[in-house]
C-alpha cells in the first residue's frame, strides 16, 4: 500500500490518484476516477439499498432458543454459550427457523447436548416454537 498524500478536498484526492496511476502506468489495470469533457471529475452513481421492511412486533419476539431479533440490521441472530460459559456468534438470518436450525447445528456439533437445550423439531423436520 503506497500513500499519496494528504489532500483538503475529496476532489484534490481523486485526480493526484488519477496523476499517481498515469505516472505509474496503471491505468489500464486499476479503476481510474472519471473525467468529463471539461476535465470535471464524475461522480459515481450512487446504489439504493433496498431497506427490508420492518417486523410486526409479534414476528420480532424469539420463538426458538438461541434465536434473537437485531432491529438495526432487521435479521436473525443465532448465539450459544458455550462449555466455558463464554458466548458464542454463530450468525445473522432471514428467519427465525434459518437462525435455530444454526443454533442446533451449533450445538451439537460442539458436544454440548448435555449442556444446552436444543430446539425441538417435528417428524416433518420443522423447528417447533418453545412454549
Amino acid at each position: 500500500r503506497i500513500t499519496i498524500g494528504s489532500f483538503a478536498t475529496e476532489e484534490e484526492a481523486a485526480r493526484a490518484y488519477n496523476t499517481r496511476l498515469k505516472n505509474e502506468g496503471l491505468e489500464s489495470r486499476r479503476k481510474v476516477n472519471k473525467v468529463d469533457e471539461a476535465g470535471r471529475l464524475v461522480e459515481k452513481p450512487k446504489k439504493p439499498a433496498a431497506p427490508r421492511p420492518e417486523l410486526p412486533e409479534s414476528e420480532r419476539k424469539s420463538k426458538y432458543l438461541g434465536v434473537n431479533y437485531r432491529k438495526l440490521t432487521r435479521n436473525f441472530m443465532a448465539r450459544y454459550t458455550n462449555a466455558s460459559g463464554k458466548q458464542k456468534t454463530i450468525g445473522c438470518y432471514v428467519t427465525q427457523e434459518e437462525a435455530g436450525f444454526a443454533y442446533n447445528n451449533a450445538i451439537t456439533s460442539n458436544g454440548l447436548e448435555s449442556l444446552r437445550k436444543l430446539n425441538k423439531v417435528d417428524s416433518a423436520g420443522r423447528l417447533i416454537p418453545k412454549p
